[in-house]
């Protein structure tokens, strides 16, 4: 993990800026030692003290990584049996016929404390990208269009896009900086009116809109299921990303842009 330590005498602030994502346990380990996300310095903050080193700080990252790096997996027996699991609960009513569809869509499968299964469905390869312009941003437009059929990096960021925001909200990131999140919460409902157990995950407010709360937040057990089973499909798909990219390089992605009203 890249990451450099400045320090401001001035503001008496030290700040730890990192190339790359931080896995969530870096981010816990930054905040229990008094940091905090500075969005305009894209960077982790905290007021120096004397227990707050270079080297106390590079030790506490090194520590907090290599946490991030050891995680439960599953067997293939398990994942297995929960694949039988999930199968035999969507078939439920449905012709044969359906079968290979519902097979198809199937990308790594959590199951939560009360047994209903949430479908982290397989995400396809994006290969045609397109950006509105409306004149005074043209120049813009037309950057990115570029960027995305000339650079592979901006080709995993987009791809990926979907999945690091899931494990973004499911960790709290507070390098989000959106305001509107604070108001968001993770809740987990009936994914299909006739099969209880197939739960669907989604990100909304737990109140109507007159202010009595109509919803429950997931346990904190199993936001920690799903952000496992987020980060399991980042890697997944990431690795597949990699491959594409290694077999076709980006000779089949399109970019373009087009007018929108302003």
């Amino acid at each position: 993990m890249v990451f450099e330590i400045k320090r401001f005498n001035e503001t008496k602030m030290v700040c730890v800026a990192f190339a790359g994502d931080v896995p969530v346990e870096v981010r816990e380990a930054l905040m229990s030692a008094g940091f905090s996300w500075l969005w305009y310095k894209k960077a982790w903050t905290a007021i120096q003290r004397e227990d707050l080193t270079d080297e106390a700080i590079a030790r506490m990252i090194s520590e907090a990584a290599e946490g991030a790096a050891v995680r439960p997996v599953a067997t293939k027996a398990e994942e297995k049996a929960l694949h039988d699991e999930y199968m035999e609960l969507i078939m439920q009513g449905e012709s044969e016929k359906w079968r290979k569809f519902y097979e198809a869509r199937i990308g790594t499968l959590v199951k939560l404390t009360d047994g209903r299964i949430v479908n982290i469905e397989k995400p396809r390869i994006q290969t045609d990208f397109c950006y509105g312009e409306s004149g005074y941003d043209a120049a813009e437009a037309a950057d990115r269009a570029y960027r995305a059929r000339s650079s592979e990096d901006h080709f995993r960021r987009a791809n990926l896009r979907e999945l690091k925001s899931g494990i973004d909200f499911l960790s709290r990131n507070p390098e989000l900086n959106c305001g509107y999140m604070e108001n968001q919460h993770v809740v987990v409902s009936q994914a299909y009116y006739d099969r209880p157990r197939i739960a669907a995950i989604h990100y909304c407010s737990l109140f109507d809109r007159d202010g009595k709360k109509v919803l429950d937040e997931v346990s904190e057990e199993d936001r920690e299921r799903l952000l496992e089973g987020y980060r399991k499909a980042y890697a997944a798909f990431e690795k597949r990303i990699n491959a594409y990219l290694k077999r076709y390089g980006l000779s089949k992605v399109t970019s373009w842009t087009y007018w929108r009203d302003a």
